[in-house]
């Protein structure tokens, strides 16, 4: 088989249909290899999605946020679809069904859940619902490819919102579902940031709860994901054009440089409070660092200048 690489695109750089066009001349550029392409959810997707979920917990008398919060998510996704697929698609039935299940999960789980857990539920849907948009959209392009569904081998403790995958098991499914599907096409499209996990409900019951990772989680999926299939490097697509000395938004950020490579114990410092705190979630160094993966940060919209090289 031909050698793997993962790309991890960014929810905030993926903000309208022209941007997520641009993922095909990505996917042109690593022609040469096998692709797995991880996604976060659209633009503030996320946030939304949380605003949401607080709403309709906390709010139990009066759903108002909740449901303009829901519609505002409706109308940027119709959008997108409308954009993306100008002549029809078959996409929308798909992703309203999801919608439905958010408003559901939103009125009828919360007396029986913890607020982390009832907002994981939501939130993790944000990445369901864009690699099913993308993956329709490649495939109405004639780009083959083919969706993982990351809650079939994401299996993780319950630590809802900071999840921490399974280190025994996960490794293990994520390798031979991923590896497995390599081989039948040349995309493979995994959602980023959610999991899996098990409780024990009241009737003695065991009830699969979906859990997210914390913030730039997908970016910690990607890491995983190529620490199994043993890939050749994994390259982060940031709307930033890679890791810089200093932090472009403080004052006198606008002389910051570019550092084209570091190691990964320079990465690790920067990640986890230096200038790259919100570029990356730190626990992904510590990933590709055990698995010697070489990774890249690059911007999104320049994606073949040479970003930033960790090794």
């Amino acid at each position: 088989m031909e050698k793997i690489i993962v790309l991890k695109v960014g929810g905030g750089v993926l903000t309208n249909a022209e941007q997520i066009k641009k993922i095909q001349l990505v996917l042109i550029k690593h022609k040469d290899y096998k692709v797995i392409l991880v996604i976060s959810a659209f633009g503030k997707t996320t946030n939304l999605l949380e605003e949401l979920a607080e709403a309709f917990f906390y709010e139990r008398e009066s759903t108002f946020l909740a449901k303009k919060r829901l519609n505002e998510l409706i109308l940027f996704h119709k959008k997108i679809i409308r954009d993306l697929f100008p002549k029809g698609d078959n996409i929308s039935t798909e992703i309203g069904k999801i919608f439905e299940e958010i408003k559901d999960i939103g009125l009828n789980t919360r007396s029986f859940l913890q607020f982390l857990a009832f907002r994981d539920q939501i939130t993790s849907l944000g990445e369901i619902i864009a690699v099913s948009i993308v993956s329709e959209y490649l495939r109405s392009i004639g780009v083959e490819n083919v969706k993982a569904n990351a809650l079939d081998f994401m299996s993780t403790d319950r630590n809802f919102s900071k999840a921490e995958p399974d280190e025994l098991y996960s490794p293990v499914y994520m390798k031979n579902e991923l590896t497995n599907l390599a081989i039948t096409s040349p995309v493979v499209l995994v959602q980023g940031f959610i999991g899996l996990t098990q409780i024990h409900s009241m009737y003695s019951l065991e009830l699969k709860l979906r859990t997210t990772l914390g913030r730039e989680g997908s970016d910690y999926t990607a890491s995983l994901v190529a620490a199994a299939t043993k890939a050749e490097k994994v390259i982060f697509y940031k709307n930033v054009p890679g890791i810089m000395d200093i932090d472009p938004k403080i004052a006198g950020g606008e002389h910051a440089k570019l550092i084209r490579e570091m190691s990964y114990d320079r990465a690790k410092e920067l990640v986890s409070g230096g200038t790259a705190k919100k570029v990356l979630h730190e626990k992904t160094i510590d990933v590709l660092k055990k698995a010697g993966i070489p990774a890249y940060v690059k911007d999104f919209e320049k994606f073949g200048l040479h970003g930033t090289l960790i090794h």
